[in-house]
């Protein structure tokens, strides 16, 4: 089948990407909303016949860029071994025995009869996608006294009182993020800016002190994965040319066309 025979059968997607529309610098896909694309609809758009796409992610972007930015040693020591934080917090939130194995708690046999003990589903298991969301929560500002707001924490039954212990004894695990966290907002409230690692810059418009304090705390790692992302970019454009064409990305993954003739030859070099 010819590429015209092809796009006379599916619908080519002309896609708008701005770069303007965020504060933090992530691009915005609209006409359709690429980055909004639930993961299992994904395979509903496909390469451009001769242009297959080369794609990745860099998994826990932020996390790395706070982690190095704060020095916390437990904190990338989590980082390094691929310990599964969202895991640490649940324990802490329902009360759970102490899991052998953060590292692999959904397979490994070192937590097998943990997992029999609290009736372990894995990655899906509810109580873990509450903590996840209360994680997110946190690392993004919200004050631990507040962790019993979190939707969804009052259906599955969790005490105000163990909401809120469970959100300060994971936070006290990173001191050195604590530090580091009263010093980038201090910075934002005497400035009114905050600067990811490269010095890009963000100006807080907010009055609000708790306001500013959030965007102290989620600048840093956000603006500087989409420093990452646009460096990497411009580097790929200015390497490969006309050979290579940008598709499209969620913030800290890219999706690149490369021309098929050449992809054994620009792959490598993208690596």
């Amino acid at each position: 089948m010819t590429e015209n025979e092809v796009l006379r059968i599916i619908p080519r997607v002309f896609h708008t990407i701005n770069i303007h529309a965020q504060a933090e610098h992530r691009f915005s896909y609209l006409d359709p909303p690429l980055a909004q694309l639930p993961t299992d609809l994904e395979d509903i758009y496909i390469p451009d016949p001769g242009w297959p796409w080369f794609c990745w992610d860099w998994k826990q972007a932020e996390d790395w860029i706070i982690g190095i930015l704060c020095q916390d040693p437990q904190f990338l020591k989590e980082l390094a071994e691929g310990w599964d934080k969202h895991t640490i917090l649940c324990v802490e939130l329902f009360d759970l025995p102490p899991c052998p194995d953060f590292i692999d708690p959904h397979e490994g046999p070192l937590a097998a009869a943990w997992r029999a003990e609290v009736k372990w589903k894995g990655k899906e298991d509810l109580r873990r996608k509450l903590s996840k969301n209360l994680g997110h929560a946190l690392k993004y500002g919200k004050d631990p006294k507040l962790a019993h707001h979190m939707p969804g924490f009052k259906a599955a039954g969790i005490p105000k009182e163990r909401s809120i212990r469970g959100a300060t004894r994971y936070l006290a695990r990173y001191p050195y993020m604590l530090e580091w966290r009263a010093r980038v907002a201090d910075y934002a409230l005497r400035t009114g800016e905050v600067r990811d690692f490269t010095g890009r810059r963000w100006p807080i418009f907010e009055r609000d002190i708790e306001a500013v304090k959030r965007r102290a705390y989620n600048g840093p790692g956000q603006m500087g994965v989409s420093s990452i992302h646009n460096s990497v970019m411009d580097l790929v454009n200015q390497t490969f040319g006309e050979d290579v064409l940008f598709k499209w990305g969620k913030h800290d993954s890219h999706k690149w066309a490369i021309i098929e003739p050449k992809w054994d030859r620009i792959t490598p070099g993208i690596k």
